[in-house]
């Protein structure tokens, strides 16, 4: 089973995608699943992850609407608001929405201005935690160094790291913080890493060589184990095709065995999102 770990859906009319420039002609538009179904068709995927594009947990009920007309998403990750009152007993509630798997707060809303976890981040977490669901780290530069410092204090936690933890493409070489930061993540078990998002980081026209060193980096840090293989589709289409980047990383890890592949491709993300539990939760 091929699994797509990581995409979005969007409405515009919603109000709730203001982060999209008026200038973004690529993605300043509507992206649904009508537009999806046949890529996923013709790429032999079957299912996917739909995760949060908006910092309002009033995207949930959109969110939920899509996955019930779409029919092959398999887990919604869910936006949170850290800074309102009562995120626990939220979360409580919102534990219930069919299909849900995991939430992705803004990262940066975790933490007060020296650093520290804040008390509404703590209960928030804690109670992820508890209900045994995924923490997507959508994180870059110095803010991927704090990501063990969470996986440590909330080890029951599966924190996954989205779109492999951002590193610069910009300068044709792979960054030393970033390599560092990405091995002390690693390093904790309850960590896994998204293979998303990683051509869109890349100038336009650039060799693609720099993200082969990348992926290499993350498969030898995260083992084929831990690595989740994701689209971040509508994003994609700003630097290739969904198929185009799913025959890319296809190519990249033509080293694995059949099992590892199947893992990458699917099985981790059925294993970490716990997507069988997910759907028995619907039925």
């Amino acid at each position: 089973m091929i699994i797509d770990s990581h995409q979005h859906f969007w409405r515009l009319e919603t109000g709730f995608y203001d982060w999209i420039p008026p200038a973004d002609a690529a993605l300043r538009r509507n992206f649904e699943a009508s537009e999806l179904v046949p890529q996923l068709r013709n790429a032999g995927i079957d299912g996917t992850i739909l995760v949060q594009a908006a910092n309002t947990e009033d995207e949930l009920v959109e969110l939920s609407n899509h996955a019930a007309g779409a029919g092959f998403v398999r887990g919604i990750v869910a936006p949170l608001e850290i800074g309102r009152a009562g995120t626990a007993d939220r979360i409580a509630r919102m534990v219930a929405t069919p299909l849900l798997v995991g939430f992705r707060p803004p990262f940066r809303d975790l933490f007060d201005a020296d650093g520290a976890i804040t008390i509404a981040a703590d209960a928030a977490l804690s109670a992820i935690e508890r209900h045994d669901l995924a923490f997507d780290c959508l994180a870059l530069g110095p803010a991927l160094g704090m990501i063990p410092a969470l996986a440590k204090r909330y080890n029951g936690l599966r924190l996954i790291i989205d779109h492999g933890g951002n590193p610069d493409l910009t300068e044709g070489r792979v960054s030393a913080a970033w390599r560092r930061d990405m091995r002390a993540i690693a390093a904790c078990p309850n960590t896994a890493c998204k293979l998303s998002g990683l051509l869109t980081r890349l100038p336009a026209g650039a060799d693609r060589t720099i993200v082969a060193e990348h992926v290499a980096i993350l498969l030898d840090l995260f083992g084929p184990s831990r690595l989740l293989w994701g689209s971040d589709w509508p994003v994609l289409t700003k630097a290739a095709s969904y198929d185009n980047w799913l025959q890319l990383c296809r190519a990249l890890l033509d080293n694995l065995d059949a099992a590892e592949t199947a893992a990458v491709f699917g099985g981790n993300a059925m294993r970490v999102y716990g997507l069988e539990d997910a759907h028995e939760r619907t039925a």
